[in-house]
């Protein structure tokens, strides 16, 4: 690429992906999704959908994990960027569902037991 459309690039290449991704939250709000918004709202990614951010959160260290028990460099080539690619989702994923079910489930639990005594509460007095 020449000078000048690098430059282009490296200056609104992050403000055109934002402005891409609201253009799609925004149509499928409004429901003109489309195919993406049924994809989006496929029932099977619920669960998935629960542990995303918790696969965020513990990917760099599953990768660093890994990085650190290297004992000889590997080369970089297409199968073996999409072998570590899927290594690292699946165990990012099991590791975010271990977590998960460890901290994040009884949290939820204990937050429906709190509110839940606090609307009954509630109705007593009001009755």
């Amino acid at each position: 690429m020449s000078v000048e459309v690098s430059a282009l690039y490296n200056a609104v290449h992050r403000s055109v992906w934002a402005a891409a991704l609201c253009w799609v939250i925004f149509a499928c709000a409004t429901g003109y999704g489309g195919f993406v918004n049924t994809l989006m709202s496929w029932p099977g990614l619920v669960p998935l959908s629960r542990l995303t951010y918790c696969a965020y959160l513990i990917h760099p260290q599953v990768q660093s994990l890994y990085n650190s028990s290297l004992r000889k460099p590997y080369y970089w080539n297409d199968l073996t960027v999409s072998f570590l690619f899927i290594g690292y989702l699946v165990l990012s994923y099991a590791a975010a569902l271990v977590i998960s079910m460890a901290f994040e489930a009884p949290m939820m639990g204990l937050e429906k037991v709190i509110f839940r005594r606090g609307e009954g509460e509630r109705k007593k007095k009001c009755c």
